[in-house]
């Protein structure tokens, strides 16, 4: 979507910021969320009142209040002007999206007086949830094992039915990383163990 704002008046020497375009994106209306939106100026300025901003700096629009993720390289125009672009953001709306998810399942069991690590090798449908900061977060640190199991049958290479599980599982840690600009993003994945299929790692 792309509107030009109406004519403005210079002040004569272009030391002010002069709107001549904005283009408005939804980046994740393919998601369902139709609210996060992204806005990119291009401005025209006298090169010598040109500043950068930082990042992160904010700008309120009708829609919601936006961050400076990307400036672009100021582009010589002539006439002591530069003309270039700047792109701001709503930190967007926290999802979940559905994915198929591999992981390796550590149990410790009991069988009589002794103890066991088995591993299962798990492919199950599960959920990736995505949130979004202004400072990084903390990595969400996914259970190296389960420990307090019951499996039975408990055979290598056999099907086993496994109890004691916690209803809905972190299989990996979470990924922590940037999304745009100063935003960062972190991605959990979770599964429910309620139905699993396993299968022992030989």
């Amino acid at each position: 979507m792309s509107n030009k704002p109406p004519s403005q008046v210079s002040d004569g020497n272009w030391s002010s910021l002069i709107e001549e375009s904005r283009d408005m994106s939804f980046p994740f209306s393919d998601k369902g969320d139709f609210d996060t939106f992204e806005m990119t100026l291009k401005y025209k300025q006298a090169k010598e009142a040109y500043k950068k901003l930082p990042s992160l700096s904010t700008k309120q629009f009708p829609l919601g209040l936006t961050y400076l993720v990307q400036q672009g390289s100021p582009s010589d125009i002539g006439n002591g002007l530069w003309e270039f672009s700047r792109t701001f953001s709503m930190l967007p709306a926290s999802r979940y999206e559905g994915a198929t998810i591999a992981f390796p399942l550590k149990l410790i069991y009991l069988a009589g007086s002794a103890s066991h690590l088995i591993t299962f090798s798990i492919v199950t449908s599960g959920e990736y949830y995505y949130e979004y900061f202004l400072t990084k977060p903390p990595t969400i640190i996914a259970p190296r094992f389960y420990f307090g199991v019951s499996i039975a049958p408990t055979g290598i290479g056999t099907w086993g039915a496994v109890s004691g599980l916690p209803a809905t599982l972190i299989p990996q840690d979470s990924e922590v990383g940037i999304y745009k600009g100063g935003i960062y993003y972190r991605k959990t994945p979770y599964v429910s163990s309620v139905g699993l299929v396993l299968i022992v790692d030989v």
